[in-house]
């Protein structure tokens, strides 16, 4: 179970930080081209399979999205045996994209219990005190390669008790995870639900209502897929949110929802010493809808999917060096509407096509640095530099 306490991504995951009151509505920000810049800038397999065996490691990714915009995300990962039934772990997340404006840390006490249980304490304390985050967690491995896992986490838990503040919880921010992660033939096999439960956080000097949901389901195989490495995914995600103004003469009030699924299978294969090829398909279905209370033909609706094959070679030229040429196609179709024809609606396809190449500089078994291109194939003639990327993994 002490491994599965590192697997286990951290609570702060899908918990509900203060920053979602700044964006409600992100369809607006997401371009064409956002998706497919999220797979050509995505970690490659063999990175991310080098970082789901370690226990102590760090790693960041920053890459241009565009002139303004740098997708920016860093993981830390540090566990501390303390006794034989006692450990202390210290995690990090950021994530800073168009949808996320994310950075959560957590410290985890985890004790070892009879009957094949495992206890975890965890909290994210912060300068003011109303912001702090506190949870409970309970494991058991029901047999060899089986483990079951609870946690509950109490977001923002003090902001209640801070007499003064002109903001309060009606409805406190609780998130509810359970998973299940089964190893057997070399493989894992892992199934989770994230609940953010609902929420309302009221702002009683600007006439303010803010509410709040998201339900997170994830399914992930990893293992051997007819001799070579495979990798199976879906991700099912609702997000509402409300932000409601009484009175409104603004009409500034919101009503969002969105739902998302996104499937992934994608295999690693060695091609000979020096050369591995990842080929594997993403396919992402997203569908939102942007209403006002106050007026109902202000609502926007919002449909869009995308298919993005993709593959990279990657060849080993020496102990220090690794080099990368990959190809990222993205083809789909992108719908507005407005329930109220007032505006005309939009009907898009979607087409992307990216080049993306790169060097790896690998320093022993513990560090990797990699320096990335990615080149539009489809607007090549006007514009062929699609931003850059770097990024770096450091096992300890």
């Amino acid at each position: 179970m002490a491994a599965l306490g590192l697997l286990l991504p951290a609570p702060a995951s899908a918990l509900f930080s203060a920053k979602e009151l700044e964006r409600v509505d992100t369809e607006p920000f997401l371009d064409y081209e956002y998706f497919s810049d999220l797979q050509a800038f995505s970690y490659p397999m063999e990175w991310d399979l080098a970082w789901r065996a370690s226990t102590m490691s760090y790693r960041a990714s920053g890459a241009s999205l565009d002139c303004c915009d740098l997708l920016w995300s860093q993981e830390l990962l540090t566990r501390f045996q303390l006794a034989d039934t006692l450990a202390f772990s210290v995690r990090l997340a950021q994530q800073e994209d168009k949808e996320r404006r994310d950075l959560h840390y957590l410290l985890e006490f985890e004790k070892k219990l009879p009957w094949g249980l495992t206890a975890w304490v965890f909290g994210e304390p912060t300068y003011d005190k109303k912001d702090a985050d506190a949870g409970l967690g309970l494991g058991c491995a029901l047999s060899k390669g089986l483990q079951l896992s609870y946690r509950r986490t109490a977001a923002d838990f003090p902001f209640n008790r801070k007499a003064g503040d002109p903001q309060r919880y009606s409805r406190q921010p609780f998130t509810d995870e359970f998973r299940v992660d089964a190893d057997f033939a070399r493989g894992r096999l892992s199934l989770q639900v994230e609940l953010d439960q609902p929420l309302r956080r009221e702002f009683w000097n600007e006439s303010r209502s803010y509410s709040y949901r998201r339900t997170t389901g994830r399914a992930s195989y990893q293992g051997p897929v007819l001799g070579v490495t495979g990798r199976l995914g879906y991700t099912y995600e609702y997000q509402h949110e409300g932000d409601y103004l009484s009175p409104d003469p603004g009409t500034r009030s919101v009503d969002y929802r969105r739902r998302t699924h996104t499937l992934l299978a994608a295999v690693l294969a060695d091609l000979g010493a020096r050369d591995s090829l990842e080929a594997g398909h993403n396919l992402i279905l997203r569908d939102a809808r942007n209403d006002n209370p106050h007026d109902p033909d202000a609502g926007i609706m919002y449909r869009r999917w995308e298919a993005e094959p993709y593959a990279r070679w990657r060849h080993r030229a020496s102990d220090l060096v690794t080099t990368e040429l990959a190809a990222f196609l993205s083809l789909g179709e992108y719908r507005k509407r407005y329930p109220a024809h007032l505006i005309p609606s939009v009907f898009d396809p979607i087409i992307q096509a990216k080049l993306g190449t790169g060097l790896d500089f690998t320093f022993g078994p513990r560090g990797r640095v990699g320096l990335y291109g990615a080149f539009d194939l489809d607007g090549a003639a006007t514009h062929p530099w699609d931003g850059g990327s770097i990024r770096a993994m450091f096992v300890f």
